[in-house]
């Protein structure tokens, strides 16, 4: 009996080789960080052995998957559509899933989930599972692109998933109406925040505007995402410059980064760099990269603004509500689904600067509809964004697969979990 057996059997649990093995694939390691911890830790916990694979982005974000006990697989899969990549990625994930023998594989974001569920297929891959957090079609798409996703989406959907979770309402509406799969095999899962590690601070809020040379007059808006076009970032920065002058007392952080190695856009960081020092806002627009603790960011931030073009059902909106900041964000799918116009912030349509430039001047002068909103917004959260409701829905349909092979030794609170690694996480200021 080898070591490892027999330090399982004393504590109690079964070793990692006997229990059903799960892998998350995602295109990018941040997308495992940022969004899969929190089911990965719970899936654990239930008794299963969860492995990741995607591709090192990031520096430092693999040795921290690693560092939580989570093996990590590196494919070399992008966002970049061009054929050689998309080649480059199933070939990847095809070698992995011939090589590595898993129970259930799940997989995440619309490249790497579209290339893996064919390759999936082709290697006799059972349970095959797909996360819709935002089909890569939407309304603001021309008609014939739109027509080629939906198609790929049906294809994978019909001949290569088993189950499929959306997060969207429309998404579960598109997946079940249009044939992509069963509608018995598509569940709305939802999205949400950890509403204990996210909610209003104002003490913390103090701590890091002091940080970041901040004083408590500003006004601050807050963009947290992705600096690629379709986030609509160079939109708040044109609607931004526009407002400088008449509401001085603002400030707007940016809290992101590109992908250069492996996204679409590596080009918008350089644009909005440019457009901030043309119209010299160095000092009015903080740019803070990657973080860690958006928790942080959120307890500074007076309103948080997210003007896509393309959604899911967004996080960072779940995450900026439980902390009760207001949202001004764009009518797309998942925005309209989680932000109610006029009650916890304000909806305009996406492209329309004209309309962005309101709502921001609304919010920046009515200190009242500020906190009205922000409250109405922390409401909402604990009604319909607890992660653990998200979490519990998903855990389900995995026990109804494959039961794990044992008890978890321990009830663990995997939000508390997730929290501590939050923390130990060193920021970025």
């Amino acid at each position: 009996m080898d070591n490892i057996t027999q330090k399982c059997i004393q504590r109690n649990e079964v070793p990692a080789a006997a229990k059903p093995r799960i892998l998350q694939i995602s295109a990018s390691d941040i997308t495992i960080t940022k969004l899969l911890f929190p089911l990965m830790h719970a899936l654990r916990f239930e008794g299963y052995d969860v492995e990741c694979a995607a591709n090192d982005l990031e520096k430092g974000t693999v040795s921290r998957i690693e560092s939580v006990g989570f093996r990590f697989h590196n494919i070399d899969i992008r966002r970049n559509l061009s054929p050689a990549n998309l080649y480059r990625g199933f070939m990847n994930i095809l070698e992995l899933l011939k090589r590595e023998r898993f129970d259930i594989v799940h997989f995440h974001t619309p490249v790497a989930a579209f290339i893996g569920r064919l390759a999936a297929g082709i290697a006799g891959q059972e349970n095959i599972l797909y996360t819709a957090h935002g089909f890569y079609f939407h309304e603001n798409m021309p008609w014939f692109k739109r027509f080629i996703f939906k198609f790929a989406e049906k294809i994978a959907g019909r001949f290569a998933t088993d189950f499929m979770f959306c997060q969207s309402i429309e998404d579960t509406d598109w997946a079940a109406g249009g044939n992509f799969i069963s509608p018995s095999r598509v569940l709305h899962i939802g999205n949400g925040a950890d509403i204990s590690h996210f909610n209003p601070d104002i003490e913390l809020g103090s701590k890091v505007r002091k940080e970041l040379g901040i004083d408590t007059q500003t006004i601050v808006l807050t963009f947290i995402g992705r600096i690629v076009k379709e986030k609509g970032i160079l939109d708040l920065a044109e609607s931004f410059r526009s407002l400088s002058s008449i509401f001085p007392n603002t400030i707007l952080l940016v809290a992101g980064d590109c992908e250069t190695s492996g996204d679409r856009d590596t080009t918008t960081l350089d644009r909005l760099k440019s457009l901030i020092r043309v119209n010299q806002m160095e000092n009015r627009v903080k740019l803070l990269g990657f973080r860690n603790d958006p928790e942080r960011i959120l307890a500074a931030s007076d309103i948080f603004v997210l003007p896509s073009y393309r959604e899911g059902l967004p996080r960072s909106i779940c995450e900026a509500m439980a902390c009760g900041v207001p949202v001004i964000a764009s009518r797309i799918r998942g925005c309209r689904e989680e932000v109610t116009d006029g009650i916890d912030g304000i909806l305009f349509e996406a492209g329309n600067n004209k309309a962005l430039t309101e709502a921001l001047g609304i919010l920046i002068s009515e200190r009242g509809k500020r906190v009205a909103m922000g409250e109405m917004a922390r409401k909402k959260a604990l009604q319909h964004f607890d992660e653990r409701k998200v979490l519990d829905r998903q855990l389900r349909v995995f026990r109804s697969l494959i039961p794990p092979h044992s008890d978890p030794p321990e009830k663990i609170d995997v939000m508390k979990e997730k929290s501590r690694e939050s923390l130990e996480a060193t920021p970025v200021l």
